[in-house]
């Protein structure tokens, strides 16, 4: 393994080391956080997220936001959202503000114990 890069066989593996990190930044008292998901399409964003949820206790299912453009899961604990920016407006800025707006974004950014995943 490199210096930062991490090197991940599977699906499984994915998840595994997704659910890891979940409880690391739980155990470090990340009451709130806002995580950046940069991929192409089916490279593993949800599936990390999907990690992430089962590393926390979460059992239930975990679509992708790619329709919904927002997910949200409340834990004992904290609040996960993961939100879908792909599929917004990108040709005018104030498209993408008032479309951010609709999808409630400053919110969730309002409340206590919310971890943002947005890809």
């Amino acid at each position: 393994m490199s210096e930062g890069i991490l090197y991940i066989d599977s699906e499984s593996s994915l998840k595994t080391r997704a659910g890891e990190v979940a409880r690391a930044w739980l155990d470090c008292g990340s009451e709130s956080l806002i995580i950046g998901l940069h991929g192409d399409l089916g490279s593993g964003k949800t599936t990390w997220v999907r990690g992430v949820l089962e590393g926390l206790g979460y059992t239930g299912r975990v679509p992708s936001p790619t329709y919904t453009l927002v997910e949200s899961y409340p834990l004992e604990m904290l609040t996960l959202v993961h939100i879908d920016l792909y599929r917004l407006d990108g040709s005018d800025e104030s498209k993408i503000a008032a479309e951010i707006e609709l999808l409630g974004l400053r919110d969730w950014l309002g409340k206590p114990g919310v971890w943002l995943f947005l890809e």
